[in-house]
């Protein structure tokens, strides 16, 4: 913007922010004394000056309270700092995750926000014009019994499943000097507050049913190592046995294992059946044992936040939700994708005893990259730029340029009257995304993916509603390949300085989540991870039906292409008409506003 007139750029972008959505706030205030003029008395835009960044406008320090709270959490969520009130969330490395922990966290703190309000506004400037300060949504509270019905995802899983019981997710994780007494009351707190944990599922002759237990039999075990010849390979054994013992029924579907290696050291095994669980209700699980730790150990009494909307709730709301109007008119467009194949090496049985995997690491300064200045240029996600590696290297690999993916989100959509942000549960939506290429350009590439993405992300939900909840089911879409960005998995443990527990993710091997025999649902399964400040990659697949070397070759495709997005060699990745959520034209007279003017940026 340029200004003609006294004041201070940080005063007018905070006005300015406070009447147009953010997209339009100016980043740059250029002060001048005047304005060049053309001879018919107009701004002569051609003579405006390169605005100037000063150091100044760079970076803004918080001016009220709420800009100071929001700071302070998305710096101990992103992990960097300092983090100034003009810089932009998702160039920073946020993603759809991180938003959930953004809202549960700023609700502890008094100040209500919404997981869209981040991508409508996405800094705190901006984000904190919109903050509210009454009454959050209230889920049930106390400890919660009775029938549940099923979600989308549960039904998935245990209509296409042979081993029912043995479908895990676990964390192991460092502990250092621990009180036993201490760590026993977290985890016997966080499975009372938590009603997930206690669930039980039981097979009848309509199907399954799954309801809450009341009671909790959840403890914490202790495994004693120290002066134990081998100790991480005894530990490595019991996780190992300890993953085949959960049981949907007779319970329990959650343990924790805490393993002392030495006075000073020791590892946490969590470990939790898949239905109860899913990536951002770990978080929310780490959060509370540690905090709950501390305040034990501050001798503080146990204080956790008011529940938000139960399971229970978003259950019936779905299942109400699947026989809608609105639900019912998304069919045609999901019948539209269609099932695309790969190829195989050889014809075996896709199990899970069969699998093996290759892995990508980036680097600090890669992963630093692609979160900030690579999102910045392209205007795109972390996803998206992943998916568009992706996408070409499945076309070069196969030749085709038309791939149907299954994509997992999160799958807490909001909703008016609930709030999931500290609801722990599987509620993820698996969905199928057809991506169609016309070229091996790049450039067409990140558009594709961009437009793509964003037309079906917006409606993973209803595909899950047709297909597992409506009476008229959809038919499902088979895909050969799956894709999951888990976003930034930021450290665990607090900043008390009474006691710290969680000292991070360990490295030891803790057994198979899944049973042997099962039956894999894609060939290939591709997973995404930032922790510790690096990106990891990591293709699974069964070498009954690809090679190693197939697998590797498909890895360099993959790295070739997200390097190019890295370094900036490919130019034409720019703006696409999704980028302008709050226009009022349509897709394709949005795009004829760019391509008009990219012409006039190129003279013409």
């Amino acid at each position: 913007a340029y200004v003609q007139g006294k004041g201070e750029p940080a005063v007018w972008q905070r006005d300015i922010a406070a009447k147009l959505p953010d997209y339009m706030v100016p980043a740059v205030f250029q002060v001048m004394e005047a304005f060049p003029l053309t001879a018919n008395g107009k701004i002569d835009r051609k003579a405006l000056p390169e605005p100037v960044e000063t150091r100044k406008q760079a970076y803004a320090a918080a001016e009220t309270d709420t800009e100071a709270t929001l700071i302070e959490i998305w710096e101990s969520l992103l992990g960097r700092s300092p983090i100034g009130i003009h810089d932009n969330f998702f160039q920073l490395g946020g993603d759809s995750i991180l938003s959930i922990q953004v809202v549960s966290r700023a609700r502890e703190k008094g100040i209500l926000l919404k997981p869209k309000q981040l991508f409508a506004h996405q800094t705190i400037a901006t984000l904190a014009q919109v903050a509210q300060t009454e009454a959050p949504v209230v889920g049930e509270q106390g400890i919660l019994s009775g029938e549940v019905p099923f979600v989308p995802i549960q039904k998935w899983f245990l209509e296409q499943t042979e081993h029912p019981h043995h479908f895990n997710q676990s964390m192991l994780l460092k502990v250092g000097e621990a009180k036993e007494a201490w760590l026993r009351q977290a985890i016997r707190e966080v499975v009372k507050y938590h009603d997930a944990l206690r669930m039980r599922f039981v097979p009848t002759e309509t199907g399954w049913k799954q309801y809450y237990r009341a009671e909790s039999e959840e403890e914490l075990e202790v495994v004693d190592l120290r002066g134990k010849d081998h100790p991480l390979a005894l530990l490595e054994k019991r996780t190992e046995e300890a993953q085949a013992s959960l049981h949907l029924s007779e319970g329990p579907v959650f343990r924790a294992i805490w393993f002392r290696l030495s006075e000073g050291e020791g590892r946490l095994f969590l470990l939790a059946h898949h239905l109860v669980m899913d990536g951002v209700s770990w978080r929310i699980i780490l959060e509370d044992i540690e905090t709950i730790y501390q305040q034990l150990a501050a001798n503080k009494p146990v204080q956790v936040p008011q529940k938000t909307s139960s399971y229970r709730q978003w259950a019936e709301y779905l299942r109400k939700f699947a026989t809608s109007k609105e639900i019912e008119n998304k069919r045609e467009q999901w019948q539209q994708v269609k099932d695309t194949v790969i190829p195989q090496d050889q014809f075996g049985r896709n199990t899970e005893d069969s699998v093996e995997h290759v892995q990508l690491l980036l680097t600090t300064s890669e992963t630093e990259q692609l979160l900030s200045k690579t999102t910045a240029r392209t205007h795109a996600t972390v996803e998206e730029i992943l998916l568009t590696a992706l996408v070409q290297s499945l076309q070069k690999w196969t030749g085709e340029n038309t791939h149907t993916i299954h994509l997992e989100g999160h799958g807490r959509e909001e909703q008016e009257e609930l709030d999931l942000s500290r609801t722990v549960g599987w509620f993820t939506s698996l969905y199928p995304v057809m991506f169609r290429l016309q070229s091996t350009s790049m450039g067409e590439a990140i558009q594709v993916v961009k437009e793509t993405l964003r037309d079906r992300s917006k409606e993973a939900l209803s595909y899950g509603l047709l297909t597992h909840l409506h009476p008229s089911p959809l038919k499902r879409v088979e895909a050969a390949v799956s894709f999951n960005y888990l976003g930034q998995f930021t450290p665990v443990g607090g900043k008390s300085e009474v006691s710290q527990l969680l000292e991070g993710t360990a490295t030891e091997t803790t057994g198979r989540t899944s049973a042997p025999g099962a039956v894999r649902p894609h060939f290939i399964d591709i997973v995404a991870v930032v922790n510790e400040g690096k990106i990891r990659i990591t293709w699974l697949y069964s070498q009954n039906i690809h090679n190693k070397t197939t697998m590797e070759l498909l890895k360099q495709h993959f790295h070739s292409k997200l390097q190019n997005l890295i370094s900036g060699k490919e130019k034409n990745v720019g703006i696409t008409a999704s980028d302008f959520p709050e226009s009022n034209l349509s897709k394709k007279d949005m795009q004829k506003v760019l391509q008009l003017l990219q012409k006039k940026s190129k003279g013409r």
